[in-house]
């Protein structure tokens, strides 16, 4: 049967109906001979019994059953497909076992699918608070790492709108947050050299959600972010994700008090420049978007002039997204004398990028408007600019 089950996926991935096959897969749900019977069984059910199925109801027994099941394979298998059968019949019937299934079962892997379960049960049918916060809330406290970590998933998807109703909780982020730093999760979690890049991540994001609404002090949050960047220093993949994520939390602190707290370290954001100033155009555009964040008063001098964007259009010439994300940082710190000195980088990259257009368009744009009293030097720039970019100019424009 469970070949069978796996050739009907197929033909549903080709495009097929195949609501024939939803009652042999319940039957393999029900009647499995072992645990990947029952899992390619659920698995085909997911995929094809929709929202509000009749045959959903016909789940209901299996779920129970599976739920009380000491085998925890059998209640993995359940949890998982709890979170994506709908169904209102459902949710009243196996609710109270999965809170059973976060609290009291030994096996961190079923509490973990339990948690998510929970979450899923609470926002698709709209569940009272009365058990699921409570539930929630004690398995960010769990013995188990994996299990804490899918509480901060979830947890981080809640506060995103919801941060005012639950500041009480944020030391606790802190503290979870914290173990991580100090190194004392278990080695299995790490990933390239970063441990827990995932939880590290929902962290600052719930950081993120209660600094939208102005809830916690500004130097924790500061501390945690310097502690976690220099964690991640020199390393690289899911680094360079919470690198992006904290520079983001740092754009929502208030630039008058990231001065004050940097007084006694210089240079904080100085792990911007090896991206800045990288060969790899991903690299570039992450310290770019991380550049983005910052308020341009935490700008370091080289890029408040405009020589580093200047160069960075140069080396990117060819590559449109990079030269349009500069170009928009540049806005924000441009003046005369600003183009003017980055005026022989700009006119470079005109002659080297084979779409001159956009770049031609804001040169020109911002020599208009920086520049009042057109004299020799406006005159020859715009000049150049024309001879490297004219034929890819709109007519129109150019007779103006």
């Amino acid at each position: 049967m469970r070949e069978y089950l796996i050739r009907l996926i197929h033909c549903f991935m080709l495009g097929y109906s195949v609501d024939f096959g939803v009652i042999y897969a319940i039957m393999a749900t029900q009647s499995g001979e072992n645990a990947l019977d029952k899992r390619v069984g659920y698995l085909v059910c997911t995929l094809l019994l929709e929202k509000d199925h009749e045959l959903c109801i016909m789940m209901i027994n299996t779920l129970q059953k599976d739920l009380k099941s000491q085998n925890e394979l059998d209640q993995c298998a359940a949890l998982n497909a709890i979170c994506y059968l709908r169904h209102p019949e459902i949710a009243d019937n196996v609710f109270d076992l999965v809170i059973k299934a976060a609290t009291e079962v030994p096996k961190q892997a079923v509490r973990k699918k339990a948690v998510a379960a929970l979450y899923f049960l609470y926002e698709a049918y709209g569940l009272s608070e009365e058990h699921v916060m409570p539930t929630l809330r004690q398995a960010l406290n769990d013995p188990d790492q994996s299990v804490v970590f899918t509480a901060l998933a979830v947890w981080k998807n809640i506060l995103q709108t919801r941060a005012i109703e639950f500041v009480d909780l944020l030391p606790q982020f802190y503290t979870i947050h914290r173990y991580i730093l100090d190194t004392k999760v278990h080695k299995s979690f790490a990933y390239h050299g970063v441990l827990a890049p995932w939880a590290q991540l929902d962290c600052i994001s719930i950081y993120e959600s209660y600094a939208r609404h102005e809830i916690g002090s500004d130097k924790d949050m500061f501390d945690i972010v310097m502690s976690c960047l220099k964690s991640v220093e020199k390393k690289v993949d899911a680094a360079f994700a919470i690198v992006l994520e904290c520079t983001k939390l740092l754009g929502m602190i208030d630039p008058l008090s990231i001065t004050a707290f940097s007084e006694e370290e210089e240079g904080i954001f100085d792990y911007l420049n090896p991206f800045l100033q990288s060969r790899n155009h991903n690299l570039r555009y992450l310290g770019l978007l991380g550049l983005s964040y910052l308020d341009s008063s935490l700008w370091k001098p080289d890029w408040l002039n405009g020589t580093l964007l200047g160069t960075i259009i140069l080396e990117a010439a060819d590559n449109d997204t990079i030269v349009q994300k500069a170009l928009e940082l540049l806005d924000r710190v441009m003046s005369l004398d600003t183009l003017k000195k980055i005026s022989p980088s700009l006119l470079e990259a005109l002659s080297r990028a084979s779409n001159k257009s956009n770049l031609a368009y804001w040169f020109i744009g911002s020599l208009n408007n920086y520049h009042i009293d057109p004299d020799k030097w406006y005159i020859d720039t715009l000049m150049q600019v024309m001879k490297h970019a004219g034929e890819q100019l709109d007519e129109d424009f150019v007779a103006i």
